[in-house]
């Protein structure tokens, strides 16, 4: 009966009030997302707050593969229908609501302005949508090094290049969102995971540019436990002080021929290297420098074969 009731809930949508707050959030995987929304909300205390997490766009918020109230993990399953009805009515009166799409194609916005919240956007509400992003290298070497915690080795599985390059395209729409080419992005606050990370000056101005007074610009001490951890270190998803490794990954998987040849079919989607471009010259600058290392490479072997 429960399981009736909440598939029920899943196709509703609001018919009230929105909250007081609903921050957006648009990454992809390996970016620090969540460390990033629990550093915001450790600035939001005392704050009526849901959370959900790794949301589809379009997609009703029920659905969302984890919700957390108040730092809880909410068990759907586990509620009657009385408690998702009180809940519905939480959704509508919370302080701060916190969404998080995670590898999302948000060029199909653009295509087909489809709505990406559609429980609260026939409300009209105003949202505050951040986009967080990484520098090109080293986001793109713990994606390709991610596998390997499992134990899966340089070879990665032709499944698991699939899962590297879907999010290899979601990076291509986060680019395109925050250079204003999806319009319903055009006030998005961009968020520098690199900068993020270094600067607590940045950190706090970015605080201000979202009107939230700044109570903490410490760095969190662990990671949330919704994100995956380091791609590299098993220590990292305990203890984040190390800071430099965090912005060094691309040195750890330079050398790797299975990086290199990733990294060399990235580069010949001509989308990617113009987008590299506008956004991080000096990100294309090094790659570039990486794939004539590797064709140099290829072409040494053909010659001694």
């Amino acid at each position: 009966m429960a399981r009736v009731f909440l598939n029920q809930l899943r196709n509703q949508t609001l018919d009230g009030p929105t909250p007081g707050r609903i921050m957006r959030f648009f990454g992809v995987r390996r970016s620090g997302n969540h460390a990033v929304i629990d550093w915001i909300m450790s600035n939001l205390p005392d704050t009526n707050h849901i959370h959900f997490n790794t949301v589809g766009i379009g997609g009703r918020l029920n659905a969302a593969k984890a919700i957390t109230v108040n730092g809880q993990e909410l068990r759907q399953i586990a509620m009657s229908p009385t408690d998702m009805e009180r809940f519905e009515e939480d959704k509508k009166r919370a302080d701060v609501v916190t969404i998080f799409y995670e590898d999302q194609p948000l060029r199909q916005v653009l295509k087909f302005a489809e709505r990406i919240t559609p429980d609260y956007d026939p409300y009209r509400p105003v949202y505050t949508d951040i986009i967080i992003r990484r520098s090109f290298l080293n986001w793109i070497a713990s994606v390709y090094q991610h596998p390997k915690k499992f134990g899966l080795g340089e070879h990665h599985s032709v499944g698991t290049y699939a899962t590297i390059f879907r999010s290899i395209e979601a990076w291509k729409h986060l680019l395109l969102a925050e250079s204003g080419d999806i319009g319903m992005f055009k006030g998005a606050v961009v968020l520098s995971y690199d900068e993020w990370l270094q600067s607590s000056d940045y950190r706090s101005k970015f605080l201000s540019t979202l009107h939230i007074e700044p109570r903490n610009l410490e760095l969190p001490d662990r990671m949330s436990h919704y994100g995956g951890g380091s791609s590299f270190e098993s220590d990292d998803r305990k203890n984040r002080s190390d800071i430099t490794s965090l912005l060094k990954r691309i040195n750890v998987v330079s050398e790797m021929p299975g990086f290199l040849r990733m990294l060399d079919l990235v580069l010949s989607d001509p989308e990617v290297e113009e987008l590299l471009a506008k956004r991080e010259p000096d990100q294309l600058a090094k790659a570039k420098k990486l794939q004539s290392k590797w064709r140099s490479h290829l072409a040494d072997g053909e010659q001694a074969a």
